[in-house]
């Protein structure tokens, strides 16, 4: 990682991890503790994201391949990971469909 291109190609994985999340920029900041300023020169290629970045990104998004974030070689999200906070929040919004299904059959 030492060129214009490949700074730029870095960038381009931080804007497509945003895209995929739905994120505002401010949003991907808070989540891995990085000021706004810092992702905006990473994606505007002027500076090389220190190895804290590089580990606060995959500790914040763990279905994100460190390959294809490191070198863009790869799929950018890895095969079987299981987001825990997301199965739980599903299961949560199951469990109040069931519920007002069941009032709903009560009711009737």
């Amino acid at each position: 990682m030492d060129n214009i291109s490949e700074k730029k190609d870095f960038g381009k994985r931080i804007s497509q991890i945003i895209e995929h999340y739905e994120l505002t920029l401010t949003d991907f900041s808070a989540q891995i503790g990085v000021s706004r300023g810092s992702i905006y020169n990473l994606m505007s290629s002027s500076v090389w994201p220190g190895l804290g970045l590089i580990m606060a990104i995959v500790k914040a998004f763990p279905e994100v391949s460190m390959e294809w974030l490191m070198r863009g070689e790869g799929a950018m999200l890895k095969d079987g990971v299981v987001n825990y906070d997301e199965v739980g929040a599903l299961r949560a919004k199951v469990k109040a469909l069931e519920d007002l299904y069941k009032q709903a059959i009560k009711e009737s």
